[in-house]
């Protein structure tokens, strides 16, 4: 004997449908250090050009690589490697001085907004944008102890581009075609970009993105055009820097210098 359970469409409750949200997060925090107290030395970012230590099928690339705090191998940090230490030197109080008023003691913040986000734990597909946003008024950002206060309102002032990303075991990682990167330096604020640049962190429904961090290449010809009056060459950025990022034909100059950071971003209002 069989039984058959009718259903009745006037009862059946449809599925919720999932709305999906945006959050837009603020840079507050860098961690450029590279930790040469062990060996192999331990740094932020990501590997980058594929390669592993000693691989000499462009000469311009062999560098040698570093392991990412959480264990990874292969991380490509040139910059704080090599040009970071030099910097430390020339920065009263030090790079990370240097860092942080670049993000504090400024009228422009960099904001990082993450829409189309139907879970937190695991979402295939959503959407990164980044832009240059600034407080109401002239005003300076809001800052908060050793980073930027949560919250505050901010107006964009420069779309800098989106691409695709995804939300994978409660981490956001993504591409970027280029992300903002500052430095003061005697007095002057240098404007750089890290390009083609990927970028991973934490991220909850109502937090802020923690743990991040972001990789990509600087490029020798942004260093040539600088602030100063007297830029580097490229002679002297080769030999300073080592760029291992984007080999030429002949394979013994590279037009990138690698650059690894970690990151904090908090939560923010655009108007």
């Amino acid at each position: 004997m069989s039984f058959v359970m009718a259903c009745d469409p006037s009862t059946a409750t449809a599925p919720t449908p999932i709305i999906p949200v945006t959050r837009t997060y603020v840079l507050s925090t860098m961690d450029v250090a590279v930790d040469d107290t062990v060996t192999p030395a331990r740094s932020h970012g990501f590997d980058l050009d594929g390669l592993v230590d000693g691989d000499t099928a462009f000469p311009c690339t062999h560098a040698i690589d570093l392991v990412r705090r959480t264990g990874e191998s292969g991380i490509d940090n040139q910059f704080g490697s090599l040009v970071l230490p030099v910097l430390d030197s020339m920065v009263a109080g030090g790079i990370d001085e240097s860092i942080r008023l670049a993000i504090q003691d400024t009228t422009v913040a960099v904001v990082i907004e993450v829409s189309g986000i139907d879970s937190f734990s695991d979402d295939p597909s959503v959407r990164v944008r980044v832009l240059l946003a600034a407080p109401p008024g002239g005003a300076l950002v809001e800052a908060d102890g050793a980073g930027l206060a949560s919250g505050q309102v901010l107006d964009e002032t420069m779309d800098l581009g989106s691409t695709s990303g995804r939300i994978a075991n409660d981490r956001l990682e993504s591409a970027l075609a280029a992300l903002p990167f500052r430095l003061q330096v005697m007095g002057t604020t240098l404007e750089y970009a890290l390009h083609d640049a990927r970028l991973s962190a934490d991220v909850s429904s109502g937090g802020s993105l923690r743990d991040g961090e972001l990789g990509g290449a600087i490029l020798v010809a942004d260093l040539v055009n600088c602030a100063f009056l007297e830029c580097p060459t490229v002679e002297v950025i080769e030999t300073l820097a080592a760029p291992d990022l984007g080999p030429d034909a002949t394979g013994a100059h590279c037009s990138g210098i690698s650059m690894g950071a970690g990151f904090e971003a908090v939560t923010a209002v655009l108007r």
